[in-house]
């Protein structure tokens, strides 16, 4: 096992995205996921290699914003396949 560890990189490019969320649910799931993260770094975890947060808020925020499908996941509902 390596003791390898990653940096959090481009964290105010993601800061910055996730500041222009207009929609309160989608900018509010986002804040959720970043803050846990947050407190993982905090605790003293890190990644095992560097971790790109303005890719990884790009994504978020695009499935954070599909609010039916993650009510349908919450649910227990039938997704099908995956909506564009």
């Amino acid at each position: 096992m390596s003791d390898a560890k990653g940096v959090l990189i481009r964290q105010e490019e993601a800061v910055l995205l996730i500041d222009e969320i207009d929609d309160e649910k989608t900018r509010d799931l986002v804040g959720a996921l970043f803050a846990a993260l947050w407190q993982e770094t905090r605790a003293g975890v890190s990644p095992a290699c560097d971790f790109d947060l303005e890719f990884f808020a790009r994504v978020f925020i695009r499935f954070a914003g599909k609010h039916e499908l993650i009510k349908a996941i919450v649910d227990g509902g039938e997704l099908g396949s995956w909506p564009d």
